[in-house]
């Protein structure tokens, strides 16, 4: 497996003898815990480096800083699911997949393109919603989600420290304490 200095690697939550790995292009999986690997994809990207791995087990998701792909079918189909992210004017800074429900992904952008931090998608990627509420215009480099708490909280980490958000406050508090 050829990939970036630092390639993305991801656990099967459903199988931890399960590895998905982001290369030159292409996703590669692993079912027997690293020891060997096999491409799943051929040439999504056209070469550029897939920088961000996501899965539930049945569903990956691959993205680089302007394109995600999604399969559902262990690599047999990709599709682009990019529809109306702000790719023109920021870069993909982190993908976050649901562990139990592939519909459910959050990405976030660390360009200063006020506005346009972090979306959502409950369908799959048919669609995103941005959800960047009132956060200032600064790059967000990650978020994760509590998936078991009752009211869906999200984090994310920025340049200026950490952001909090759930389902009670419709936007983003500082979490500084």
């Amino acid at each position: 497996v050829q990939g970036a200095w630092f390639s993305p690697i991801a656990l099967n939550p459903q199988n931890s003898s399960i590895l998905f790995v982001g290369g030159n292009g292409n996703v590669f999986m692993s079912s027997n815990k690293g020891t060997s690997w096999a491409a799943i994809s051929t040439n999504l990207t056209g070469g550029s480096q897939i920088e961000f791995i996501g899965n539930t087990g049945t569903t990956v998701y691959a993205a680089t800083n302007k394109k995600v792909f999604k399969t559902i079918n262990n690599g047999n189909n990709w599709t682009e699911v990019t529809s109306n992210l702000p790719l023109s004017n920021a870069n993909i800074s982190w993908l976050f997949v649901h562990p139990s429900n592939p519909n459910l992904v959050l990405i976030t952008f660390w360009n200063l393109s006020s506005g346009n931090k972090v979306f959502s998608t409950i369908d799959g990627g048919t669609t995103w919603i941005n959800i960047s509420g009132t956060l200032p215009n600064i790059p967000v480099n990650c978020i994760e989600a509590d998936v078991n708490n009752a009211v869906h909280s999200l984090y994310i980490g920025t340049d200026w420290g950490v952001y909090y958000s759930d389902t009670t406050t419709q936007d983003w508090t500082s979490f500084d304490t």
